[in-house]
Order: C-alpha cells, then structure tokens, then sequence
C-alpha cells in the first residue's frame, strides 16, 4: 500500500467546509500598494499635525493633515527587531483614511482582510528575514511568502469567529484599564484627604498627622556571601523577579555580598532615572537575596499594604523624588532620606480600611488579567488549529 499523502486541511475546521485548501504565494492573494507610501521625518509631522493616522511598523506613530488610502488595508511589518521578537502585531487592519511610512508593506486581500491579517500573525518569519543589522522583510521576498488558503467563504467564517474572541479580548483589556484608571484616581484621593472612611458604627476616624516615617521602618541590613543557596532577585517595576528571568537567561555574577531580603519585609531599587521609585514586598514565600545596594526594611506600628501604596502611588511621595535629584542623569533615594520623609497618615484603623479597599480592587484587576491570560491563550491554540 502506498503511503498516504498528506491532506492539505486544517486540524479543526467547520463543517459546512470540505476539500484541501489551496498552496499558493502572497502575492496571488493580495494587492501590493508599496509605491504609494511616503514616509515623513519627525520634524515634517511635527508642522503637519492633525486627524489622520499615520502608521509604522508597529501601529500608528503619529497622526498629521493628510491621507494617503482610504479604505480597508493590512499593514505588514517591513523591518524592525519585532518580525522576530514578535512582543507588537506584526501584522494588523488599518481602516479609514490614514498615511503609511515605508516601514510597513501595505496590501489588500483578494479575500477577507482580516482572515489575511490573522493568518500573516500566525506565521513565523525566520526563513523570510533578509536583514542583517536588524530584522527586514523586503519587497520581493514578501509577496513569495507561502500562504495556504480556503475559499472566500471560509475565510469569512473563520475571520468572523476570531472576531469574536478579539471583541472579547478587547472587552476585558478595557474592563482592565477602566479599572486601573479608577484605582489610580481614587489612590490620589485617599492620600490628599478628598475621601475618608468610618469606622463600623459610621464614626470618623481621627485627623490624619504628620509624622516621619522613619518612626515606622527597621532597616535590614543582612548580607550573604556570592555562593549563597538563596534564590537571586531583582526589584523592578513589575515586582521582584527572578534574577535569571529578569536579564533573559543571564545570571549576573556578583563577587562580594548579597543583602537578604525575608519574607514579607519592603526592597527597592535607590536608583531611577526618571524619578520613579517602585517599592517591592517579598510575598514569594521564602527569603531572598538581592543586590547590596538595595535598601530592606520592614515596618511597625503600621499598615504594610497601606505604606506600600503611599509609596508607590501618592502624588506627595512623588514630589519627595523629586527632591532627591542632586545633578547627573540619576536620581539616589538611600534609606536615611525616605527615613526622613514626613508625611500625613491615618490612624492604624483607617489604614487597614484603606488597603482592604485597594486589596478587593486588586483582586478584581487580578481576576481580569488571568481572564485575558486565558483568552489569548485559547486564541493562540485556535490559530495553530485553524491555519494549515
């Protein structure tokens, strides 16, 4: 018996579709618009601002007076680190009157535009990368991209279906920013004394005072050697992360001490470039080490989630920074100055209220972001079940 030969079919597909779908270049499938594009420098934007986007590589990057297309049109990357990398789209819908630069291929599909964009998203561009500095898929190498594709109608049946898990993903993703934008707003408002709580009989609390918070924080100061069996850290802006995590792989060598942070006490990084200074907790469970240079705390006779939010979130904190900065491009924040800092803060009930209302916003956010993880994940087995 022969061997079989492969099918050229989908692994799920919906059922009112039959047949292999056809092997063909992108160039049969779409129509090039390349010559029509016409990139502007930043300083020709800047005397031609106004109401039409203009679009790179990665999205829009400005908006100026005036339009080149008009109509639906799928935008592919032309260079750029992303067509490897792929942290943006590489491929997305442009719509209405807008402006290309030449760092994006534009085209329209003889089919659905967006069964194309989702399809060019799903591929890799390894083999179709031509550049050697950075990342480029040129003209010519472009339109031979092998595309495998089904008829007009099954191309609308599947954009119409990814449609609707990206309304969905969109839908969360401004759920989520809705939120975040609320709990920045109402943090502000909190901390300036704009809104107060009650206790649970409906009382006021007493009048916030002003102390040094100084009067609330030990600093720690334990050190391990190199060699040390404790998992290495970095502080960033995005929480404590695994050091090998946090520079790709790399394990940074360091020949003298570690500072150790235990569990549930404060760490931050006393350098910033722009004035913003990001407080960690430890909550992973186990003490851990981190550079010397980063101060550690812990705190007394105060709330720590309360702290951790003037800290990180209030504009008074921020205007503290700011102080900090003495010339050159860095800005130092070391333990003795935040120990000094003198700030109004609640009695210890209200505290607790405060971060039990930011905590339950948390969670919320939280709930959301495992929503979208979800969502795109089950998007991303769709699109290696539904392309071929």
């Amino acid at each position: 018996m022969g061997k079989k030969l492969k099918k050229n079919v989908p692994v799920l597909r919906f059922p009112e579709f039959e047949g292999d779908w056809e092997t063909t270049t992108l160039e049969k499938v779409s129509v090039f618009h390349d010559k029509k594009r016409i990139p502007l420098s930043s300083e020709e934007r800047q005397i031609r601002q106004g109401e039409y986007p203009y679009y790179g590589a990665s999205g829009i990057i400005d908006y100026i007076d005036n339009y080149i297309f008009d109509g639906t049109y799928v935008l592919l990357a032309e260079d750029g680190a992303n067509i490897i990398n792929r942290s943006t789209p590489i491929a997305f819908i442009a719509e209405g009157k807008f402006w290309v630069n030449n760092h994006a291929h534009i085209l329209k599909a003889k089919g659905s535009n967006h069964f194309l964009v989702a399809y060019l998203e799903n591929l890799s561009y390894d083999r179709y990368n031509t550049g050697t500095a950075q990342p480029k898929l040129n003209a010519d190498v472009c339109k031979k991209i092998i595309i495998k594709i089904p008829s007009i109608a099954e191309q609308e049946k599947i954009a119409s279906f990814l449609g609707a898990v990206d309304t969905r993903l969109n839908q969360l993703r401004r759920k989520r920013e809705l939120l975040q934008t609320y709990k920045r707003g109402v943090m502000q408002k909190i901390f300036s004394q704009k809104i107060r709580f009650k206790d649970a009989i409906g009382s006021e609390f007493a009048d916030w005072e002003e102390r040094k918070l100084g009067d609330f924080l030990i600093e720690h100061q334990e050190r391990v050697n190199a060699n040390t069996h404790l998992p290495i850290y970095s502080s960033s802006r995005e929480g404590l992360k695994p050091q090998k995590e946090y520079f790709s792989d790399r394990e940074l060598k360091n020949e003298g001490e570690y500072g150790v942070v235990p569990k549930n006490f404060f760490v931050y990084r006393h350098m910033s470039d722009d004035l913003t200074f990001k407080f960690n907790i430890n909550d992973t469970g186990e003490d851990i080490a981190v550079s010397k240079e980063y101060p550690i705390f812990t705190t007394k006779n105060i709330n720590s989630k309360f702290i951790l939010l003037k800290l990180n979130y209030s504009d008074e904190f921020k205007i503290f920074a700011v102080m900090q900065k003495r010339g050159g491009t860095r800005t130092r924040l070391y333990y003795k100055n935040l120990a000094s800092w003198k700030t109004f803060l609640p009695e210890i009930r209200e505290q607790e209220k405060i971060a039990n209302f930011i905590t339950a916003i948390d969670r919320k956010l939280e709930i959301l972001s495992r929503q979208i993880d979800q969502t795109e994940k089950f998007k991303k087995g769709l699109l290696q079940k539904l392309f071929i």
